[in-house]
């Protein structure tokens, strides 16, 4: 006779593995700024990765970060094909991680507003540290809150 007892199979198995918190995904075309924005990020107490628009939807699900910080070039569409799998991570988190900072050169960055659901700041370039560290200390505290 088989076991009838089925109380734990009404738990959802979560979609997808818990992020990293302590790693920051940086996505961007240009290689300064992706060291620019590691050092920063580092900085701050991030262990970061640094990676093309291209190969960051691979890298993504493979190592789960707790931050993507993009660097939104003159080109959107490069890094817009993040956007869904980011969202649905944000959906099924708790804390709605990965955090997601975007950097723009206009503080009204179109893709960021019509995705303020995603993005969690928005950081008006030049990228320097007194920008961009404070943004991602204020995340980290959210974290451990």
């Amino acid at each position: 006779m088989p076991n009838q007892n089925m109380a734990g199979s009404d738990i959802k198995e979560p979609r997808f593995p818990l992020p990293d918190t302590k790693l920051a995904l940086i996505v961007g075309s240009s290689r300064v700024n992706q060291i620019v924005v590691a050092k920063i990020a580092e900085r701050a107490g991030l262990k970061v990765l640094s990676e093309s628009p291209d190969k960051a939807r691979l890298v993504l699900p493979a190592k789960e970060p707790g931050f993507v910080i993009i660097d939104a070039g003159q080109d959107e569409k490069e890094w817009e094909h993040l956007l869904t799998p980011l969202a649905e991570r944000r959906r099924e988190r708790a804390q709605k991680l990965p955090y997601v900072i975007i950097l723009c050169t206009s503080p009204h960055c179109p893709r960021a507003a019509d995705n303020d659901t995603i993005f969690d700041a928005v950081v008006v370039k030049p990228i320097t540290p007194e920008r961009l560290q404070p943004v991602i200390e204020s995340l980290l505290v959210r974290i451990s809150d």
